[in-house]
């Protein structure tokens, strides 16, 4: 009897580079689909599989590797969302290597929205797609330098960050040569996320003539605090 152990067509193992890595298909029988995982892990960790089948040349006299199927295999990174103290930021799901581009949470009081940027980088420890840090630095929201004129003058508000109070003198001292505070904050409309100028607080903003003493020939005038133009008597 003719011992035909030997003559068990296969492939054999064989090593292919691709996008997604280098895959390696172990030995396999004639007609067999052999599966392995995929190189790269998404950023869950999960991993899937690739397939290629070992087949007969059309002469019938030869085996070789189909192509390979590695359609499961492009590592991406899951959609996430992160808070920031400059908002929160939904980063969509990402293929491995390109970076995900999304608008800043929060507008300047000009309307202007700047974009935040990161990318799905390769983790060569675990072989894995991950997200590495986030560039936020454009995402910074706040109100523009503004002047303002009131019946208490004007008042010249330099550029604020977001949730800032902004604090400057009042344009007009008293006769001492003595100016209190305004006060103005940098807040967030929830309905557009823009930050926008809040209603200034220029209540101490309040000029006045201090009392004044004033000998004369005629005697001794003392003039009483009065609010800037108001005429004492």
């Amino acid at each position: 009897t003719a011992n035909t152990s030997l003559c068990t067509p296969v492939c054999l193992t064989r090593n292919i580079t691709t996008d997604q890595g280098i895959l390696q298909f172990p030995e396999a029988v004639l007609g067999n689909l052999s599966t392995i995982k995929c190189p790269v892990a998404n950023s869950n960790s999960r991993r899937y599989n690739a397939t290629r089948q070992c087949v007969l040349n059309s002469m019938g006299n030869m085996t070789y590797w189909d192509a390979a199927n590695t359609s499961a295999c492009p590592a991406y990174c899951l959609e996430e969302s992160s808070i920031t103290d400059v908002g929160m930021f939904v980063w969509p799901q990402t293929f491995l290597g390109n970076v995900s581009t999304v608008q800043c949470p929060y507008a300047r009081s000009n309307s202007q929205r700047n974009n935040a940027t990161r990318e799905c980088a390769f983790n060569t420890t675990g072989s894995m797609a991950y997200w590495a840090p986030a560039n936020i630095s454009a995402c910074t929201a706040f109100c523009l330098a503004e002047s303002v004129s009131t019946d208490r003058g004007t008042f010249l508000w330099p550029q604020t960050l977001l949730g800032n109070v902004s604090t400057v003198r009042c344009p007009i001292a008293s006769s001492n040569f003595y100016a209190n505070n305004a006060s103005r904050e940098c807040v967030l409309n929830t309905t557009d996320t823009m930050a926008y100028w809040a209603e200034a607080n220029i209540s101490s903003c309040i000029a006045v003539c201090v009392e004044e003493s004033i000998d004369t020939a005629d005697g001794t005038f003392v003039w009483p605090q009065t609010l800037l133009g108001d005429v004492a008597s």
